[in-house]
């Protein structure tokens, strides 16, 4: 009963919060385009101002997060796409971003062992979305061998997890779940079908990038090509950095994890805000694992996934699906023409260990199971009994829930170019293309 008169006061939030968008999303178009009035300042100064002053410190003493949301803010103010409240949507992105980093270093200064975890041996999947990436990551951290940052713990790692949860933990993590929930409601139904994903599961390390002024996601919905530009052309020395500062926040992270006993498993999307060698140059012993797919299948699905995601932050009734997939296209066929590159360096080629397991997307769909016992060999990992059940488990599972059909939106994809410019990547990776 009492579960059922939560769900009900969550939909009542989630509906005030679709028609209290729409609603300003389209007075504020009126008086836009009648007066030309905008119902939002974007202003840099104004938002370091409502930072914490350990946040401030960092745009201070930190150039290339500075100069990023510099950047950015200067590209959000010649932008017509957004609507006042996604412009608030992203001002709370990125203000929770910096922020939590800023905690995680006052935590590093009140006990500087915080900083000092040992971990050994992380295992990174290093791929391209929509490849099977969340369904490995997910099934592999029910193995409790290793340590998958959840995504509560990602967008706020501070006060530190313990095991069993902590009273200050189960608070921070219901705070999440409730939010989670009416986001849900509050959301277009097939964003969920494309990609479910709760507080509690394992999730990519962005929230740690938007502290290193990377918000990836508003360059993905948004035209920012300054912004873009400027994600693009960061140094290997400037990714070195970044990459440190995740290792830092990692280490505080999982400061009573046990990781004497346990491996990190992380996962990183290909994009422009990846550098692997800078990666490997922080995590000199990681193993990547990296998913292959027909990008004429990624695409799409990516495309719809920013689009529905999107309605959060743009005007009402504001198409931009094929920008989208434009955006996309360029910036997942230059990741690969990358990674063409970075396989052939001697951080890869001569590592004492194999350094990236390869794995295809139909081998993962066919018989997850082979595959998983292949990746613990290639690891070094022992494959036993008891993994053996919890991932049959999970994967059955899986199997019986799942989101049903994918609801793409319409968009012109330019298969042909596609083709030419991965042609290798296709042979070299045997990628089954449809």
């Amino acid at each position: 009963m009492a579960e059922h008169f939560k769900h009900i006061i969550l939909l009542i939030i989630a509906k005030y919060i679709v028609w209290h968008k729409y609603l300003l999303g389209c007075v504020e178009l009126f008086f836009k385009s009648t007066l030309g009035i905008k119902f939002y300042k974007v202003s840099y100064e104004n938002w370091k101002l409502s930072l914490s002053k350990e946040a401030q410190a960092i745009l201070r003493n930190e150039d290339h997060v500075r100069k990023g949301f510099q950047v950015l803010f200067s590209d959000l103010q010649k932008n017509s796409e957004l609507s006042s409240v996604g412009y608030r949507n992203i001002l709370k992105d990125m203000t929770n971003g910096l922020e939590n980093k800023a905690s995680i270093r006052t935590a590093v200064k009140a006990d500087p062992k915080l900083a000092k975890t040992k971990f050994k041996s992380p295992v990174i999947i290093l791929t391209l979305a929509r490849t099977g990436s969340t369904f490995i990551n997910c099934l592999l951290a029910k193995d409790k061998r290793w340590k998958a940052p959840e995504l509560w713990e990602l967008l706020r790692t501070t006060p530190i997890r313990e095991e069993p949860l902590s009273i200050e933990n189960k608070a921070l993590l219901e705070t999440y779940e409730t939010s989670f929930a009416v986001h849900r409601l509050a959301s277009n139904k097939n964003l969920f079908k494309i990609h479910s994903v709760g507080p509690t599961d394992p999730d990519d390390f962005l929230a740690f990038l938007i502290g290193e002024g990377l918000y990836v996601q508003s360059q993905r919905i948004l035209k920012l090509p300054n912004y873009s530009k400027y994600i693009n052309d960061l140094s290997h020395d400037t990714f070195v950095k970044i990459y440190k500062n995740i290792k830092l926040n990692l280490s505080v992270l999982a400061a009573h994890q046990n990781m004497e006993n346990k491996r990190f498993l992380l996962i990183q999307h290909l994009g422009p805000s990846v550098n692997a060698l800078a990666m490997l140059n922080v995590f000199p012993d990681a193993q990547l694992i990296t998913l292959h797919r027909d990008l004429c299948k990624i695409i799409p699905s990516m495309t719809s996934l920013y689009s529905y995601l999107g309605e959060h932050y743009l005007k009402p009734h504001y198409n931009n699906t094929q920008e989208i997939c434009d955006r996309l296209t360029e910036s997942y066929v230059s990741s690969i023409e990358k990674m063409m590159k970075w396989r052939n360096d001697p951080l890869i080629k001569k590592a004492p260990f194999k350094r990236v397991i390869d794995i295809n997307f139909e081998d993962l769909v066919k018989d997850s199971k082979k595959v998983i016992r292949e990746l613990y060999r290639d690891i070094k990992m022992e494959y036993n009994d008891e993994c053996n059940e919890i991932f049959e488990n999970y994967i059955n599972k899986q199997q019986d829930h799942k989101h049903g059909i994918h609801n793409y939106q319409k968009m012109l994809l330019d298969k042909e170019a596609i083709r030419q410019r991965t042609e290798d990547y296709v042979k070299k990776f045997h990628v089954k293309i449809y």
